[in-house]
């Protein structure tokens, strides 16, 4: 239960007041005002994917547990948000082991995720994997 705490505190940074780039990801004809009211997760969801489909990567996330467990989604947003660190075809690194090590040693480069090791983004039953189960459960 606190961990899912703790993982809702992180998402109520999830909004346009702190990120106004979150813009992008609006639909063309989508309403401002119902976009902003939006459960956080859910816009999050969207960011990622709106990442993965500039990358044209056939991938989506539709969750932060299964969907992100081998690695490969993480990399592809990892290198579409800092190309100058994360080579764009670090996702075609083929075991999903080799995959977690670099999405750390690539985050920890990006001055985040330092809690988080490679088992846990391979485990689904890691806390790391808990955390975003909550996630899912809001959504």
């Amino acid at each position: 239960m606190l961990t899912c705490c703790v993982q809702v505190g992180l998402l109520s940074q999830v909004s346009l007041e702190h990120h106004p780039e979150l813009v992008t990801i609006l639909n063309p004809n989508e309403d401002l005002q119902l976009f902003m009211r939006v459960a956080p997760e859910v816009n999050l969801l969207r960011w990622f994917n709106y990442h993965l489909k500039r990358a044209q990567h056939p991938r989506a996330v539709n969750n932060f547990s299964r969907d992100v467990m081998d690695g490969e989604n993480y990399l592809v947003l990892l290198s579409q948000i800092a190309p100058q660190v994360v080579p764009r075809d670090a996702h075609l690194e083929p075991d999903p082991r080799k995959r977690a090590e670099m999405v750390c040693k690539y985050a920890e480069k990006l001055d985040c995720l330092k809690f988080v090791t490679p088992q846990d983004i391979l485990d689904v039953s890691t806390a790391w994997q808990r955390r975003w189960m909550c996630v899912d459960q809001m959504i």
